[in-house]
């Protein structure tokens, strides 16, 4: 919860930030699960296309909001 508030805390509401430190305690605990250097590489790109597709979806709202 520390990090979602210390690097989002100004920008979302207190039930998006829940949502976002629970996230990112799931990535922590699949980073521990990753065993070796190619499962933590595969986990690297999973979160890479997480960060696209959730950056399209931002944008597909905002343009949405503008019409």
């Amino acid at each position: 919860m520390t990090v979602a508030f210390k690097i989002y805390g100004d920008q979302f509401e207190k039930d998006s930030l829940i949502r976002i430190a629970t996230e990112i305690y799931g990535f922590m605990v699949a980073e521990d699960f990753a065993k070796n250097d190619s499962a933590k590489n595969k986990l690297k790109e999973l979160l890479e296309e997480k960060i696209i597709c959730g950056l399209a979806a931002k944008a597909f709202l905002e343009l949405n909001n503008k019409s």
